[in-house]
């Protein structure tokens, strides 16, 4: 994943993911927790079926990489956020 930095594909997987996350927030129902649940897991489901397709379909190495890093992104970010919801909610 270390070639991939400077190739913009880290940056554009934070955009999508950072946007993921921000939309289902805005748009994911009228309470706050419903938000946050939809968000955090909207933004890192679909890291294994990405996987399972890069490994099955595709035999250039590259688009497994790419995906990882995509799924690896999405996977933190929403732990990440989740976390600062946590201690937010238990105060």
């Amino acid at each position: 994943m270390v070639l991939l930095v400077g190739t913009g594909t880290l940056l554009i997987s934070v955009v999508l993911v950072a946007t993921a996350l921000l939309l289902v927030y805005i748009f994911g129902g009228p309470t706050r927790d419903t938000r946050e649940v939809l968000s955090t897991t909207t933004a890192a489901r679909n890291a294994a079926i990405a996987l399972f397709i890069a490994t099955t379909s595709f035999t250039d190495l590259d688009v497994l990489t790419v995906v990882l890093a995509f799924s690896f992104i999405g996977v933190v970010a929403s732990g990440l956020i989740a976390g600062v919801w946590r201690r937010r909610a238990l105060g």
